[in-house]
């Protein structure tokens, strides 16, 4: 809403339109002064929404690798691997 604001008081600015630059800047003040008062601005997410969410996603993708495996002459850098990347130590 604020970056929106801006746009007519550039504008005003540019032609020397004092009111409409004045207005732009009294509702840009009065919206950074709502927006540091409101009290919930965070969301959260569970951790069991998160497991649903992701497990719903891996269910999906569980035959993805038929797919790289056809075309792996395209692929050649790709290696499937079942280790997971935590298990990989840096020399």
């Amino acid at each position: 809403m604020l970056g929106l604001l801006t746009l007519p008081m550039g504008f005003g600015f540019v032609w020397h339109i004092w009111w409409m630059v004045i207005a732009s800047v009294a509702a840009i003040f009065a919206c950074w002064v709502k927006l540091n008062f409101e009290r919930d601005k965070d969301y959260y997410v569970e951790v069991p929404e998160v497991e649903e969410i992701e497990g719903k996603f891996l269910k999906s993708n569980e035959g993805r690798n038929y797919y790289f495996e056809k075309n792996a002459k395209y692929y050649k850098k790709w290696k499937p691997s079942d280790q997971n990347d935590s298990t990989v130590v840096a020399k």
